[in-house]
């Protein structure tokens, strides 16, 4: 019961490059769709943050331009820290994307290592429909 998500992959054969079968997966969708949510929270939380911080800096800095007399010694400085805060988001988000983009790649080196080992299977289902009489069925 549920949605699920099927994923094809052919198996070929190294030498023909003809397709001997085809292994399928299914997956719940909801472990899919938790993934995309994953995927797409950190930029989003970027842009509200970086939002955020240039109009709390717009409001700040009204303030401050509107305020007689000297402003409180934060205040006079909020240029800098403003600047900090943009930084410090923007590093943050930095660390992520490195992180994410070293995840990804490890999962296309795996993706490329399950393809290369795809021509051991269609060599052994082609031994196997030789030895046993039961050919293997052309698609």
């Amino acid at each position: 019961m549920g949605t699920w998500i099927t994923a094809l992959v052919p198996i070929k054969d190294p030498e023909g490059d003809e397709l001997i079968a085809v292994l399928g997966i299914d997956t719940d969708a909801r472990g899919w769709k938790t993934m995309i949510v994953h995927s797409v929270l950190p930029p989003a939380l970027l842009t509200l943050l970086l939002i955020a911080i240039i109009l709390i800096g717009i409001i700040l800095l009204r303030r401050r331009f509107r305020q007689e007399g000297q402003p409180a010694y934060w205040m006079s400085h909020i240029e800098l820290e403003l600047a900090a805060a943009g930084g410090l988001v923007m590093t943050l988000f930095a660390v992520w994307a490195a992180h994410h983009n070293e995840h990804y790649a490890r999962n296309e080196m795996f993706a490329q290592t399950v393809t290369s080992q795809t021509s051991v299977i269609a060599e052994r289902l082609l031994m196997w429909s030789s030895k046993s009489g039961h050919p293997v069925k052309q698609l």
